[in-house]
């Protein structure tokens, strides 16, 4: 009697489980973007970038001319808020003065 009981016990145990990984399996195809959603995330992401460089930019830009001198880009590097936040959107400037050859 005692080991048909431990044997219902296991095998509810054992098709619970393999139910649970179903019900997972399935969650998580469900979860995962497609292709349409991911080219949408892709788009938002560049241009939100893209509008927080051209701030970044604006703000190196001292007398507003429209252009960005050696002069003005080695001053906004050596801020770390500019050297950061560049950093941030993964521009390398570690030699701010190659950016000008």
């Amino acid at each position: 009697a005692m080991a048909f009981v431990f044997y219902i016990a296991f095998f509810t145990f054992a098709v619970m489980n393999i139910l649970t990984g179903i019900f997972v399996e399935s969650a998580m195809k469900l979860a995962k973007p497609t292709d349409s959603e991911a080219l949408a995330e892709h788009k938002n992401r560049w241009n939100t970038d893209l509008e927080e460089i051209m701030v970044i930019l604006k703000a190196v830009d001292a007398d507003g001319s429209g252009t960005i001198t050696a002069d003005e880009f080695l001053q906004a590097m050596s801020n770390e808020h500019v050297d950061h936040a560049l950093r941030a959107l993964g521009v390398d400037v570690t030699d701010a003065v190659f950016y000008f050859r």
